[in-house]
């Protein structure tokens, strides 16, 4: 085999290499980051996961529903599951397929979504866990801005 497809192969195990935590069973909670650094939340104790909530002053109705037109706008993204106070959604990968889980929680009395986004399989993500996050961030902002 040449170079380039021995490297192909080194990368895509490394990039399978590890299952990451499965998804929250939803409602009023979300599922620790692991170790490794395919996840981030706003939940999370450590600077490496953490990533600030989303502020956020809607009724959880119209909150979901911006969230889920959120999700909507970027490429790979549908919502699962919708109810109450929680909202998860997939992302999958153009190339790999890859499948990565983001859920949020909404907090009415801080007025806060808090959330969490984490690729399923894997250890590295390089970053598109935090960036995605901060694509849905503006994103929804736009939404609830809008008269």
């Amino acid at each position: 085999m040449s170079f380039s497809v021995n490297f192909f192969i080194i990368v895509l195990v490394a990039l399978v290499g590890c299952a990451s935590a499965t998804p929250s069973s939803g409602k009023n909670n979300l599922t620790p980051c692991p170790s490794s650094p395919n996840c981030v939340s706003s939940l999370s104790q450590d600077a490496g996961h953490f990533i600030e909530p989303f502020a956020c002053s809607l009724a959880p109705a119209a909150a979901l529903e911006a969230l889920a037109q959120a999700v909507a706008m970027i490429k790979g993204g549908r919502v699962v599951v919708s109810e109450g106070s929680y909202l998860r959604s997939e992302f999958v990968s153009s190339l790999f397929k890859f499948v990565d889980d983001v859920e949020f929680v909404i907090d009415e009395d801080k007025k806060i979504i808090n959330l969490r986004s984490a690729s399923r399989v894997g250890y590295s993500d390089f970053g598109v866990n935090r960036r995605r996050i901060e694509e849905l961030r503006e994103h929804f902002l736009k939404i609830v801005s809008q008269p």
